[in-house]
């Protein structure tokens, strides 16, 4: 059975993760710090590493080093786990890690994070997500940017839900579309001669390509002209932080969805249709659309689902946000007991009923081209509210009894 190696001064950590690793079939060996994890390594044959940024004795660079420097282990796949600033993760990122994840993280998460990583029957040399098996065109994602460290680094998060290729100029990546057709392109503002506003005209023109979309990537401080950032389908800040990362790639993609296709224009008016439809059913009451801008509700209930649309290649996630007690009078309505005798869970469960009512209302509403396929949705009490959506909508009862905010983006699939 292949091995992980978990390296991390706190035993809590050391066993969260030990718990998610062996339900994913991995078995595994801690340490608590560097010099453990350097005996460890040098005793046994390790297949994986997870490694902290603060452990004792020989630092997270140290032990990357030393592993980076070794004929046996130049090539280990290591996912970092803790807290860094930009210019670590850089550094992490040049020693090759495989993925970087900030603490505090759930159970949940972790698990969901390190199933790209599920161990091989032949594996042994460096892992790598199951994303970068070949995929059809349409899934395939280029980052194009002279530095090779973040085209490592953008590739690697990309790659769980594209076939990734990297290439150092707008050129290259010209040169690139002989072969590959990319639904997705991040782009640094270092292309070449070739810059991202050309390289955005030159695939619109291109069979196949002119529904690409290009999300640009500039330092926080750079300042480019109008028509640059114009050309270009969304703009983000580089940064080596994974979660960081994905946030905005969700957001860029979002913005995306407000001037999008057809199609999906269509399903975001599915959706304001399907959500009065069911909240009329289910709470009896008559209701209306309140508002159409993102908005925000501290705390409360929340139920997300994410809905492929097959024609368009591209998920959207769905994410229904009530306070508790608008949660459970719509709940008063589905099980015709007071609101008052309804608890939290009760809510809850009302409110995932709703999302998947919703979701499924929006499924049959769609015509032969646009195919829907939904989750089951996930539940969350005591929501902590994201960055404003680039969709939103707030449906209220015409009595005021309740409001639920609806919320639309572009998500990973």
């Amino acid at each position: 059975m292949p091995t992980v190696l978990i390296a991390d001064e706190s035993r809590g950590t050391r066993q969260l993760v030990t718990r998610q690793l062996r339900g994913l079939g991995w078995q595994t060996v801690e340490a608590s710090d560097g010099l453990e994890a350097i005996d460890i390594l040098a005793e046994r044959d390790v297949d994986f590493v997870v490694l902290d940024t603060s452990i004792p004795e020989l630092s997270c660079c140290e032990v990357l080093t030393a592993l980076r420097r070794s004929h046996k282990y130049s090539d280990l796949a290591v996912v970092v786990i803790g807290i860094a600033d930009a210019e670590a993760v850089s550094k992490l990122v040049a020693l090759g890690v495989s993925a970087f994840f900030v603490k505090p993280f759930t159970s949940d998460f972790l698990r969901e994070r390190l199933q790209p990583f599920q161990p091989r029957s032949n594996a042994r040399a460096r892992l790598t997500p199951a994303g970068n098996a070949p995929m059809a065109p349409d899934r395939t994602a280029m980052v194009v940017d002279s530095d090779a460290q973040f085209r490592d680094f953008a590739s690697k998060v990309l790659s769980g839900s594209f076939s990734v290729i990297d290439v150092p100029s707008g050129a290259a990546a010209v040169r690139a579309c002989g072969l590959h057709r990319p639904s997705l392109v991040i782009c640094g503002t270092d292309t070449g001669l070739l810059t991202p506003d050309l390289l955005a005209d030159n695939f619109r023109r291109r069979p196949g390509l002119s529904r690409t979309r290009l999300l640009l990537v500039k330092s926080p401080d750079e300042t480019l002209a109008g028509d640059v950032e114009a050309a270009c389908d969304g703009v983000m800040t580089r940064t080596f932080v994974i979660d960081e990362f994905e946030r905005q790639l969700g957001r860029a993609l979002g913005r995306s969805l407000v001037g999008g296709s057809p199609a999906l224009e269509a399903l975001r008016q599915a959706v304001e249709s399907a959500t009065q439809q069911a909240l009329g059913m289910m709470a009896g009451r008559d209701t209306r659309v309140v508002s159409r801008e993102p908005s925000v509700i501290d705390g409360g209930l929340a139920a997300s689902t994410i809905m492929t649309l097959t024609s368009e290649g591209v998920a959207v996630r769905m994410v229904l946000r009530c306070d508790v007690a608008g949660a459970k009078t719509i709940a008063a309505g589905v099980l015709g007991v007071p609101a008052d005798e309804l608890s939290t869970d009760d809510g809850l469960a009302t409110l995932g009923e709703l999302a998947n009512v919703v979701a499924g209302r929006v499924r049959s509403s769609t015509g032969d081209g646009q195919a829907v396929s939904f989750t089951l949705p996930s539940l969350v009490v005591d929501a902590i509210p994201g960055a404003a959506p680039e969709v939103g909508l707030t449906v209220a009862a015409v009595d005021g009894s309740f409001h639920l905010l609806v919320e639309m983006a572009m998500a990973a699939t």
